[in-house]
């Protein structure tokens, strides 16, 4: 079992690769995402991407995820927000 400091690690390390995949998608297309592409702009090795993500459905999955969790959280915050 992981100890709780090695899985927020591993929390932001999976945070920050897809907050890359949607800067790649963001300023070059969704056509140029790519694993090699995410791992090579994130500067780490192929290999490490996919131990977090090991296909690409993982990856895709995780993301569609992180997008309408943030939407969601933004969406709350709206409405808690007097006027």
């Amino acid at each position: 079992m992981l100890k709780a400091d090695t899985k927020i690690l591993l929390d932001d390390r999976k945070r920050k690769l897809l907050q890359t995949a949607i800067d790649i998608i963001a300023t070059q297309g969704y056509a140029k995402l790519t694993m090699r592409a995410l791992a090579r702009s994130d500067g780490i090795k192929l290999g490490a991407l996919q131990y977090h993500f090991p296909t690409w459905e993982a990856l895709l999955s995780a993301l569609a995820r992180y997008i309408g969790d943030s939407y969601e959280n933004s969406f709350a915050a709206l409405k808690d927000k007097p006027g």
